[in-house]
């Protein structure tokens, strides 16, 4: 989210010129943000069906969206290795520098950039 600062002196006239302008950017950045999240769906899908997942999250608005589905690719790279382990569990992306470790609810947390 951002905010707008705007001057107590702003004319009314200035206003509606701003207003006008940042919301075409807010507009297409809205749709880019939708169209990552709904490529991050499909993928979050198939990452599912592929491991037999519960669940597949971001375990924090930290991690961005590019990170998360860079993670989930990796992740499918690795389908041979790890569909086994990971089967009927949750698994959440988290923040980099985060260690893996299971949450509170038992889901199993990752880094977007694990190695």
């Amino acid at each position: 989210m951002g905010f707008i600062r705007i001057p107590s002196t702003i004319t009314s006239t200035q206003l509606s010129l701003v207003i006008s302008n940042l919301s075409s950017l807010a507009e297409e950045r809205w749709d880019r943000e939708q169209q990552e999240k709904d490529r991050c769906r499909q993928a979050v899908h198939q990452v599912q069906l592929e491991f037999g997942l519960h669940k597949v999250f971001r375990h924090s608005e930290l991690v961005s969206h590019d990170d998360f589905m860079n993670a989930l690719v990796r992740l499918l790279d690795q389908k041979s290795k790890l569909r086994e382990s990971l089967a009927g569990s949750s698994l959440g992306i988290a923040a980099s520098g985060q260690f893996c470790h299971l949450s509170d609810d038992g889901s199993l947390i990752i880094p977007h950039n694990w190695k």
